[in-house]
């Protein structure tokens, strides 16, 4: 049995889908190909990139790591979140940016219900020093691992994405966004290593 993996190198989208639109991440610009199942796969980050560099916003950051303590605020590093829940319950808005730390992984859904602007968009990505980008997985218990509905301007970056399950379901997804009620436009999707969906 053979799994397709995808390392989405560099997808910019600009959309505005009608309602009951849909984007899903896999049916644009990739490389796919086909590795035996018991392979571990982990996607390295590009090292050229300075891990102590935060890039400035307009907004809020929030920082995610799977050792923190948990029932932090996640406005800094040493008070950082724990779980996607925490991540999923955050008011998030245009300009803030929430982080997940290099070597971490999260298994659940992180769910983007807010969106940002034009001007200043709502950004997830990385932070932190490491080899291997964050990881978060659904584990095959979501249609999306990452999920988003009614929402724009929005960018992830440099995130390893997976929704692995023992058997193939085919509607799994690792990344997806809905239109339902209303246009969604600008979902920026760069330098993510998605696979097992």
């Amino acid at each position: 049995m053979s799994k397709t993996v995808f390392r989405i190198t560099s997808v910019v989208l600009c959309v505005a889908f009608l309602a009951a639109g849909l984007l899903v991440v896999g049916a644009f610009r990739y490389y796919a190909k086909t590795t035996d199942t018991t392979e571990t796969t982990t996607y390295r980050l590009n090292t050229a990139v300075n891990a102590d560099t935060v890039p400035e916003v307009s907004g809020k950051t929030y920082y995610v790591d799977a050792a923190a303590a948990g029932g932090n605020d996640g406005l800094s590093p040493e008070c950082a979140l724990k779980t996607l829940e925490e991540v999923n319950k955050l008011s998030l808005g245009p300009g803030d940016q929430v982080l997940f730390k290099r070597n971490c992984r999260w298994n659940g859904q992180l769910k983007i219900s807010a969106s940002g602007t034009k001007d200043a968009p709502i950004s997830f990505s990385v932070y932190g020093h490491g080899e291997y980008a964050p990881v978060l997985d659904g584990c095959g218990l979501f249609s999306a691992t990452v999920s988003g509905e009614d929402v724009s301007h929005i960018r992830i970056s440099n995130l390893e994405i997976a929704n692995q399950t023992k058997t193939r379901v085919y509607y799994l997804r690792g990344i997806s966004f809905t239109a339902v009620n209303k246009n969604v436009e600008d979902i920026q999707i760069t330098d993510n290593y998605v696979h097992d969906v």
